[in-house]
């Protein structure tokens, strides 16, 4: 290694090698054992034995998951022991609480290695079947679990979008009923005024200064009248009567025609009066469709995008209900297979490694004597006996 490296010391930084050559570049300079405590060797010693190579830890995936924030919870040793009795006897796992789990993991592996040092090879078989049997407990159980919790959420986001949709639909019938009761105000509105319009016009046409401007006598009338005064004055009284026959006629002619003259006057300006209140109701009338439309138009929207979440999450609320299909969303397998909730896409925790100030039965001694044991001791033979045959006492 001198050949291609060299140490060098940078103040208070400890030692570091660094290559200063291009050769051998590939190599990977593990740090030395030197600072390690007895107890920290040891268990580096037991991951070697354990994995048969290099120690090292469980690649990471590429997906960074949130801190679980697990709080810990400590079982006293004989309360473990406890559950460890009961689950190899055949009982049922009591906690689903995962540090508990792991330390009765940890003491059933306490006594598999105990057992596989006495030889008791069955009974390791049996303690590995059952710490295998907790783990897919376990692992079931976080299962269901997830699975109940997904369900849930969907069905409460179905609930909300549904009521989200029936409150839309009671707004919008809110601003339907607004829109007409502002719509019949403007209505009744104009109308009251249309109506105060033609009252004021009849009012006026009735009026004495209007009925004076059709009430003057013609030309010829008054001539004619004075044609009667003369006569009458001339003491010709049959031709002053006749005169005033004659005139009487002429004015009941004139009264005609001036009265027919003011009402069509009066009734040109009704209808023309009329003609522009008419304009106006279309043009109310156009601007309150154009505002119903409007106001159609973004409820259709509105509900029309309500609606369509509700069917989405109504068919997503199927597949998630549905255990297989949920299990290969999920965890990508069929739901023969038992994964650790770390390998699903919503993420999860399996069970947690003990911390290191915990006090662990579990002996990394014990399995580096099983380890360091010879594989072939010499046979132990009884002492040699034998009996002499009659060959044999015959030659003595």
């Amino acid at each position: 290694m001198g050949e291609y490296f060299n140490e060098v010391t940078f103040g208070n930084v400890d030692t570091q090698t660094f290559a200063t050559t291009d050769s051998h570049l590939d190599k990977k300079i593990h740090p030395t054992n030197s600072n390690l405590s007895p107890e920290a060797i040891k268990k580096r010693q037991f991951l070697l034995m354990m994995k048969g190579g290099e120690a090292g830890f469980r690649p990471t995936t590429s997906i960074k998951r949130e801190s679980s924030g697990l709080n810990r919870v400590y079982y006293p040793q004989q309360q473990i022991v406890s559950y460890v009795d009961s689950l190899l006897s055949g009982g049922n796992l009591e906690i689903n609480e995962p540090c508990g789990i792991a330390e009765i993991i940890d003491e059933m592996n306490s006594r598999r290695i105990a057992a596989m040092e006495d030889g008791n090879y069955i009974l390791a078989k049996q303690i590995k079947e059952c710490m295998e049997r907790v783990r897919r407990q376990y692992r079931l159980k976080s299962r269901d679990s997830l699975y109940e919790d997904v369900v849930k959420k969907m069905k409460m986001k179905y609930n909300s979008a549904i009521d989200d949709y029936e409150k839309a639909k009671a707004d919008h019938k809110d601003k339907q009923y607004s829109l007409e009761e502002k719509q019949s105000a403007e209505m009744n509105t104009i109308k009251e005024r249309h109506k105060a319009e033609i009252q004021q016009i009849e009012e006026i046409w009735n009026s004495p200064e209007k009925v004076r401007q059709f009430t003057h006598r013609s030309m010829y009338s008054l001539q004619q009248k004075a044609i009667e005064r003369f006569l009458l004055m001339s003491e010709n009284y049959e031709a002053a009567d006749n005169q005033k026959k004659i005139n009487a006629q002429l004015e009941k002619k004139e009264v005609m025609i001036q009265q027919e003259k003011m009402k069509n006057k009066f009734e040109s300006e009704i209808k023309k009066l009329i003609d522009t209140q008419e304009n106006e109701m279309r043009i109310l009338k156009e601007q309150h469709d154009i505002e119903k439309a409007l106001q159609q138009k973004e409820e259709n929207n509105d509900l029309d995008t309500k609606r369509k979440r509700v069917e989405i999450l109504e068919q997503e609320l199927k597949d998630e209900a549905e255990f297989d299909k949920f299990i290969a969303k999920t965890y990508r397998c069929t739901s023969d297979r038992v994964l650790p909730p770390t390998v699903s896409i919503m993420g999860g925790r399996d069970l947690p490694p003990l911390s290191k100030g915990r006090s662990i039965p579990v002996s990394n001694e014990r399995l580096l004597q099983i380890k360091n044991s010879p594989v072939a001791t010499p046979l132990e033979l009884p002492p040699l006996t034998f009996k002499a045959n009659n060959r044999m006492r015959a030659s003595h």
